[in-house]
């Protein structure tokens, strides 16, 4: 089963008299489930700055549409400018191969040859052109279960009038389907489902991605599954798996010019279909999507499904237990080892359940009777605890971190020291993201400034400037003057970084970015802009980019950092604070005459980049003996 999230392996039945939950309760459905941890911090949560849907919300609902990554967003927008640029001429030598290797990343990530692999739009298509290849007039039942998505039976009564049979087989418990009652259901007449005698197709979309899967080792004959959910490639995209003793006895009569093996000589008398798996593909696939998946899959062979399996695992069951008790009874298998990474909870009204969740930037799924949650590698532990906990602005970590301790006896051992954990899990994953950014300029500035204003075009252009000299440009990835300094950096075809902090009202990472990291506590970040950057450049701003501005100060200062250069771009806008601190801090003592020298301001692009570029030239020198 693909899409009802209720495969044989995802859930256990309700017991009776299980416990419903009030639409109040479930608006708080994850809060309760606060059981301590002391392993916060998985391996694969450095890949949480690939999906910025995290930076904003809790997202438990990957088994419904797995969340963008910028690898896809990428991908797909090289596809756009190759069709902008080239036209047609980018098929024969860019976007032909692009099919190949899609062919070839799902077969890795199943055990298949590539030879095995046909190309589909959606499993509906996948499964109609297979099921247009199966005689029927020999074994005329079809074998599946109440459980499965009905893309797959639909498929075969559609065609009951050419003389198949659809046996649907219950679920005792609206979970499971006992083997034993799937194998009474077969005999001599059966023309597909898993047994000796029979062909086995599996619709595999709930699984492929999240769980491994080895089709020659299991011998299944035909396979399925796609893009949409575990795999991080959206809609669009499936394959169809066919075991290469099969290929060649089958014909189907569902086809297209894609399934023709000589298509490029538009042949209309003739159709010599493919001597492999694409003889069941059909016509021209939509190249986005490919893009997209090719992105996902790239991620998913990058980690290997076995970790991802381990990690999605720990996260399930550390949301069952939360759930539990908490006094809630998720439909769950009894094993863990026969557990998927899908949570459904009873519920009168799921769909009211999941609006109200989702106001409080927690997505889950709605399925009849239940609240569906899945999370997937890329949660943490604390996505099954901290749901919304109110209706207004969402309580960040800085904020819990720096809220008085509680003062109930053994407290704190349950809360600070589980905290540092994360917190140090927060700077090994920023270490290993930036280490390789060489030189880079940070800018900050406001987030309020608009396109419209003068400052905003001069941000791009300074840096498009400093990205034109190889300086990698960094910044907190939200808009305004920050969205500017990306923009800048993009266009000069350099590195375009953004250090992206958790806020009550969350900040959404601006559209021109490279590389997105993701953090909770500002002291991490802050280390993090020091310590990757070989210059300050700071624009008009408002609290947060004085506080940039005088945290770089001091470290300077205190000569924490040294030959760093702080910039200031607009003599109208800073004189101000300048004249406040030479004629009160100076005049009383607070400063010392040479801190005046610690920043500069400047009133020109090319004056901020011929001051980074100086600074750079005097730190080469210093090393030279």
């Amino acid at each position: 089963d693909m899409g009802r999230g209720q495969p044989l392996v995802d859930t256990a039945s309700a017991t009776a008299g299980a416990r419903r939950l009030t639409p109040s309760e479930l608006t708080c459905i994850l809060a309760p489930m606060s059981v301590p941890t002391t392993d916060p911090v998985h391996e694969l949560a450095r890949y949480r700055a690939e999906f910025p849907i995290l930076e904003r919300q809790i997202y438990l609902n990957s088994c419904s549409l797995g969340a963008l990554s910028v690898r896809s967003r990428r991908l797909v927008e090289t596809f756009m400018d190759e069709w902008q640029a080239r036209g047609a001429a980018a098929w024969y030598d860019v976007w032909w191969e692009r099919l190949a290797e899609l062919r070839r990343g799902y077969a890795q990530v199943i055990g298949a040859t590539p030879g095995e692999i046909a190309l589909h739009a959606s499993i509906s298509t996948a499964t109609s052109v297979l099921a247009s290849a199966i005689d029927g007039t020999r074994r005329r039942k079809v074998v599946t279960t109440e459980l499965d998505f009905p893309t797959v039976p639909y498929q075969w009564l559609a065609r009951e009038q050419t003389g198949f049979e659809v046996v649907v087989v219950d679920s005792p418990d609206g979970v499971t389907v006992p083997v034993e009652h799937l194998i009474a259901a077969i005999d001599d007449e059966t023309a597909l489902v898993a047994t000796s005698h029979a062909l086995c197709y599996i619709d595999a979309y709930q699984s492929v991605g999240q769980l491994p899967v080895d089709v020659h080792a299991t011998e299944v004959d035909f396979l399925s599954a796609g893009g949409l959910k575990w795999l991080l490639g959206g809609p669009g995209i499936v394959f169809l798996y066919v075991r290469d003793e099969l290929v060649r006895r089958f014909r189907p009569s569902a086809t297209g010019w894609f399934a023709h093996a000589n298509q490029f000589e538009f042949d209309p008398r003739h159709l010599e279909l493919h001597d492999d798996a694409r003889r069941f593909e059909q016509g021209t696939p939509a190249l986005a999507a490919v893009f997209a998946q090719l992105g996902g899959l790239e991620i998913i062979l990058e980690i290997g499904v076995e970790t991802i399996r381990a990690v999605t695992r720990d996260l399930t069951e550390d949301l069952i237990a939360r759930a539990r008790a908490a006094g809630f009874q998720p439909r769950v298998a009894d094993s863990p080892d026969t557990r998927t990474a899908i949570v459904t909870l009873p519920h009168p009204d799921p769909h009211a359940a999941v609006d109200r969740l989702a106001a409080a930037s927690v997505v889950a799924d709605a399925r009849p009777g239940h609240v569906r949650l899945s999370p997937y590698f890329y949660n943490l532990r604390d996505d099954n605890g901290d749901g919304p906990r109110r209706s207004g602005p969402r309580i960040t970590a800085d904020e819990r971190l720096f809220a008085s301790p509680a003062v109930e006896p053994g407290a704190f051992t349950q809360t600070d020291p589980w905290r540092v954990l994360r917190i140090m899990g927060e700077f090994v994953a920023g270490f290993d993201e930036l280490a390789d950014v060489g030189e880079a300029v940070t800018i900050f500035g406001s987030a309020r400034t608009q396109p419209t204003d003068p400052v905003y075009d001069e941000v791009v252009r300074t840096a498009r400037m400093l990205g034109e000299r190889g300086y990698t440009v960094v910044t907190g990835a939200g808009g305004g003057i920050m969205e500017a300094a990306n923009k800048g950096a993009r266009e000069a075809g350099t590195l375009s970084i953004g250090l992206n902090i958790e806020l009550p009202h969350e900040q959404h990472a601006n559209p021109y970015l490279d590389r997105t990291v993701h953090f909770r506590y500002f002291f991490v970040r802050k280390t993090m802009l020091v310590k990757y950057s070989e210059a300050f450049i700071v624009f008009p701003g408002g609290f947060g980019t004085l506080d940039e501005l005088f945290e770089a100060l001091t470290l300077i200062q205190t000569g924490k950092v040294s030959n760093m250069p702080v910039i200031l771009y607009g003599t109208a806008y800073w004189s101000g604070l300048v004249n406040w601190v030479q004629e009160t801090l100076l005049a009383e003592g607070k400063i010392s005459p040479e801190d005046l020298d610690i920043f500069r301001i400047v009133d020109d692009p090319e004056d901020i980049v011929a001051l980074v570029v100086e600074s750079r030239q005097q730190r080469r020198e210093e090393l030279i003996p």
